[in-house]
């Protein structure tokens, strides 16, 4: 767990988050269904793994109740499974952000309640059986494709920002690299600008005495040519937060592959980020 003053530390930011019905409503899809999409929350209702859930889940539920088991026992089972997730999003309803893996150990609940729906399915056998297994396997194997995905994007990510806490090689501690990123919205950087910093310390690419200053700012700090030609800084943008800067010195790269869950054809995708600015123009 990163540390930090009372005032910049990570989790002082507990509280910020916007304690509307949307926001709850996005943290409880998140946390009840097998996948999260990246758009809106209501989107998620529509794909194949947790159509495949949901579906699973109501018939098995209705063959419980057909074979007698008493309302009672289904209200206690439906509590448990659902108690957690409703908890954990009303508890990270005051955090600016939810990232997926947030809700792991809140989908024990619905996936122990989707397994005990598959299982009625399959006991009582025939059609519902049928319906059962095939639910299971669209779950699973539609699920795996998003997280596949995700794995990719962070190993991508990884690769980039080590990358780019190399060059901080070429900066010395009268320097000040401004990472470039929308303070609010869904494009704002998923970590503060100055992790950069402490992780190029931490794999010893420099030192605390010789890094620059990293900071962040928004996307219109960047005002033009005039900026670039500042002696001490430089300028950082990524793909997924203020997109190019025009005349950039250093562009790095970091090529992944994810599948399309329509027809599970290979796309090829990119995450990168451009350096700029006359002080890498200095000779190291």
């Amino acid at each position: 767990v990163r540390t930090g003053d009372r005032a910049t530390g990570y989790g002082m930011a507990y509280g910020s988050g916007a304690l509307t019905l949307s926001h709850l409503w996005s943290n409880l899809v998140a946390s009840l269904l097998p996948v999260r999409s990246e758009g809106r929350a209501a989107l998620s209702l529509l794909y194949p793994a947790n159509v495949a859930a949901l579906l699973v889940a109501a018939l098995g539920f209705m063959a419980a109740l057909r074979r007698g088991v008493s309302r009672r026992r289904l209200g206690l089972a439906l509590g448990l499974g659902f108690g957690v997730p409703v908890l954990g999003a009303l508890a990270y309803l005051p955090w600016p952000k939810f990232d997926a893996f947030y809700a792991l150990p809140l989908f024990v609940g619905p996936a122990l309640l989707l397994g005990a729906a598959a299982d009625e399915l399959y006991r009582r056998g025939g059609g519902r059986r049928v319906v059962g297994v095939l639910g299971a396997v669209v779950v699973v194997g539609y699920a795996a494709i998003p997280a596949a995905r995700s794995t990719e994007t962070a190993a991508a990510a990884a690769y980039l920002n080590e990358g780019l806490a190399r060059t901080l090689v070429s900066l010395t501690v009268e320097d000040t690299l401004f990472v470039l990123g929308p303070p609010t919205g869904p494009r704002r950087l998923p970590v503060r600008a100055d992790e950069l910093r402490d992780y190029a310390i931490a794999r010893r690419f420099t030192t605390a005495v010789a890094a620059p200053t990293v900071v962040d700012v928004p996307c219109a700090y960047l005002g033009g040519v005039g900026d670039l030609a500042r002696p001490h800084a430089a300028f950082l943008s990524y793909s997924y937060g203020c997109g190019r800067i025009p005349g950039s010195i250093v562009a790095l790269n970091a090529p992944f592959v994810w599948r399309d869950w329509l027809d599970w054809s290979p796309v090829s995708d990119t995450l990168w980020a451009d350096l700029a600015g006359a002080v890498l123009h200095r000779p190291r």
